[in-house]
């Protein structure tokens, strides 16, 4: 049986019988869909949709069109005609990670305008409707911004349309037959579309508006193949059948087919009525120059005074007559602000010398930066020769220059060395005269120092009086959880508890100056909370054993961690999954909207990662930290980060605890989440949407940030051991193994926590929540969707002391 798929990311949907819209599970789109099914044309919309999605939009719309002719009523193959026809692609937004339309084929015609968009509306229920407006209205606000950038863009006299790369990544022939016909076509002053240089530096989405403009004002396109595939390759059909469509409307147009190495009928039949030129015939570039001449004037051809102008300033500069030949060059810059010989030129004669080469050693020996002018003439002489010789010297003399520069600089160390030797002859005889006075110094540093030490000492013993109830709170509840099996090693009182609190304490390099708290919880209730992760629709824990299971979506991979191994902590991010060795190596599997996201390879000496939305950030044995992902909001700014015991993630920012108990932050928030400068006393952060949480020593919790959901509202919160913040909601876990939370739309019960008890650590993220029990079993509450919730036969150790 066929089966209907998204038309925006291609999973199957799940089809309400009656039903003319739908939501895709997987990336969460609602779209309308073809109504009263069969599978004929389920299996014609499946063909259509693949062509589309392939960006195959001629074929596509063939499809769409036979649809049409079998059930003249249906809406959504009218819809499809019109995503057609403005080239609509999908694509991901890496702000959202929402499916967002693209347009490849602009017109100047309105969607509002198009035949086939309103039969769509004509034909749809009344639920479609609204959403076909909706979609229409999206495609017209690009289509109208894509038309207002082209119309920014340079007018061209010539459109040249190749393959540029073969199947295994190399340059085709294609390629460069266009580049040779390029280069003689620049040198005639025409102004050319040639997408290896046209388009150089520029951003995929950036294309449309430049090609749009392209192809509607060459006067001439030349379509270069040496292949039937290549002239039918997706994005060069696209432009040739664009140009073919603008010159069957009646537009003043020539399209010339220039192929090598194959026969004429090989080409595209819809080149049957053109004339075609064989590049492999002697003469072939000069034949297609001599035609063009006759349909096209070069629009950036030299008149004759400017012609004139050039050549008397190229004699001045060849006489060493720099000053008059520069004000000659200008001359001519200011009839063609364009003319990149003039530029050259100007440079040349302002620095002195008489060619390009000679320039290129001037730079270098000088190190002075290269000018305006120089840049000026590269980019309006794009292809010249002289531009690669100019580099190769460049690069070469660069490295003399260093040379000599290295040279010059060891002769200055030789006099500065021996001008030191001269000043420690004069030192060595002042010596006795200023020791009396370094010695009164030193005497006076030594008082201040000693006196400092004991008011940090006499703080420290203030400090442990004052905070001994509440260390004894603690201190009863992990005796109460974990003591009966390890007395020996975790049941802490008396001059014991107070002498570990004293070396907790003084840790604190600057604790007398700051005042700050120190920073103390059991270490095995703490490292429990690195046991579990909730990710956004998946859950992974690790085991005694050093192996990680997993459950919940794995559309991306995320789930797939059956062969790791060593492994002694886990972070799950939006659609990734994240592990730390015992080594101090870092794992990753998963999908990912950013190409650096997972670059981990090189992270060595790592004792504790976490995982946001698109970003990772990993602590390092020293107290530094270092990330690799998205990082449009600053995020992974995390390389001046020192003296860091704990990290969490966020969306768009990361927070580092510092060992005295403050905060530092990296990246961006609308909400204030950022605002932790009063922070003091943490010993543990957590990060949700647009919130964040801090854990005091003392059991209290304080937050910033959105509260729109109430998930700030920790204030009466005590006695806690551990905090987790998701979405939009927050969550405690209390020294008696209960659970507390604020906030949240309960999605599905995230914070539904009855019958919860001896909890040691929680981890929440969108819609569910992970817990961990003093007992090694694993819980889950709120939406299980994708299966994120079927960890119950999960246990992942007997005893405490396992880990």
């Amino acid at each position: 049986m066929a089966i209907l798929r998204c038309k925006l990311c291609g999973a199957p949907l799940n089809i309400v019988e009656g039903a003319s819209t739908a939501k895709c599970k997987y990336c969460d789109s609602v779209q309308t869909i073809p109504c009263d099914n069969n599978d004929k044309k389920v299996s014609l919309f499946e063909r259509a949709n693949q062509l589309r999605i392939s960006c195959e939009f001629d074929k596509a719309y063939s499809v769409f069109e036979s649809i049409v002719a079998e059930f003249p009523k249906e809406a959504e193959a009218y819809w499809g005609l019109v995503l057609c026809k403005y080239g609509v692609e999908y694509v991901d937004d890496p702000k959202t990670g929402k499916k967002i339309p693209t347009c490849h084929r602009s017109s100047y015609s309105s969607v509002f305008d198009d035949s086939n968009f309103k039969l769509a509306i004509n034909y749809a229920t009344e639920e479609a409707r609204f959403l076909y407006y909706d979609e229409a209205e999206l495609l017209e606000n690009i289509r109208k911004s894509i038309i207002e950038l082209s119309s920014k863009e340079d007018a061209y006299d010539i459109f040249i349309c190749y393959k540029e790369t073969a199947e295994d990544g190399n340059r085709t022939i294609d390629s460069v037959l266009a580049q040779d016909i390029y280069k003689e076509l620049t040198k005639e002053g025409y102004k050319v579309f040639f997408s290896r240089i046209t388009l150089e530096g520029k951003l995929g989405t950036e294309y449309e508006p430049i090609i749009f403009s392209a192809l509607h004002s060459a006067k001439v396109m030349l379509a270069v193949g040496t292949s039937a595939d290549y002239y039918n390759a997706v994005w060069v059909k696209n432009e040739w059948s664009r140009y073919l469509k603008l010159l069957e409307a009646g537009e003043s147009k020539t399209l010339i087919p220039c192929y090598k190495d194959i026969s004429p009928y090989d080409m595209p039949k819809e080149f049957a009525r053109l004339q075609a030129q064989d590049l492999g015939k002697v003469g072939a570039i000069q034949d297609i120059l001599h035609g063009i001449s006759k349909l096209v004037q070069p629009s950036n051809g030299l008149i004759p005074e400017i012609k004139n102008l050039l050549a008397r300033a190229n004699q001045l500069l060849e006489d060493e007559d720099y000053s008059k030949a520069q004000d000659y060059f200008e001359k001519v810059l200011e009839k063609d602000m364009k003319c990149g010989e003039a530029y050259l030129g100007a440079d040349l004669a302002r620095n002195g010398v008489k060619n390009h080469i000679d320039l290129a050693k001037h730079y270098a020996m000088t190190g002075n930066t290269l000018s305006p002018n120089l840049k000026h003439a590269k980019e309006n002489m794009k292809g010249a020769s002289w531009i690669a010789e100019f580099d190769d010297t460049y690069e070469k003399h660069c490295v003399i220059a260093n040379e000599e520069r290295k040279k010059a600089e060891e002769a200055r160390r030789q006099a500065e060395e021996l001008a030191k030797k001269e000043a420690e002859e004069k030192a060595k005889r002042d010596a006795e005269e200023k020791a009396k006075k370094e010695a009164e110094e030193k005497a006076k540093r030594d008082a201040e120092e000693k006196a400092k030490k004991e008011a940090e000492q006499r703080y420290i013993e203030e400090e442990i009086q004052r905070r001994l109830d509440n260390e004894k709170k603690i201190q009863d509840e992990v005796n109460r959880q974990i003591g009966a099996r390890r007395p020996q090693e975790i049941n802490l009182s008396g001059d014991a508890l107070k002498a570990e609190l004293y070396n907790r304490l003084s840790r604190q390099k600057e604790i007398y100056n700051s005042g700050a708290i120190a920073l103390s919880i059991e270490d095995s209730i703490s490292k429990a909370s690195s046991l579990i992760s909730a990710g956004a629709m998946h859950s992974v824990a690790v085991m005694t054993d050093g192996t990680v299971v997993a459950t919940g979506a794995n559309m991306n991979g995320q789930c797939n961690v059956s062969d790791w191994k060593d492994i002694v902590a886990v972070s799950a991010g939006s659609n990734f999954t994240v592990g730390l060795k015992d080594d101090g190596t870092v794992l990753v599997v998963g999908g990912s909207s950013f190409g650096n996201q997972f670059d981990v390879s090189s992270w060595t000496d790592i004792v504790a990662i976490s995982a946001g939305a698109n970003h990772i950030v990993g602590l390092k044995k020293n107290g530094t930290a270092v990330a690799t992902g998205n990082n449009m909001g600053g995020q992974c700014n995390v390389s001046v980060w020192r003296d860091i015991v704990a990290i969490s993630t966020g969306e768009s920012y990361s927070i580092g605890l510092k060992s005295n108990g403050t905060v530092v932050v990296a990246g961006s928030s609308m909400f204030g989440a950022l605002n932790t400068s009063s922070w003091k006393g943490i010993i543990s952060v957590a990060i949700g949407n647009s919130f964040a949480l801090g854990l005091k020593l003392d059991g209290t919790v304080v937050a910033t940030g959105s509260s729109m959901f109430g998930a700030c509202n920790v204030n009466d919160w005590a006695d806690i051991i551990a905090i987790s913040a998701g979405k939009d909601f927050s969550v405690g876990v209390k020294a008696d193994g209960t659970i507390v939370s604020a906030g949240g739309m309960s999605i599905g019960g995230q914070n539904d926590f009855s019958g919860w008890e001896d909890v040691i650590a929680v981890s929440t993220n969108t819609s569910h929540t992970v817990g961990l029990r003093s007992d090694g079993v694993v819980m889950a509450t709120g939406s299980s969707m994708s299966g994120q919730c079927n960890v119950f036969s999960w246990k992942l150790f007997d005893d405490l002391g396992e880990i």
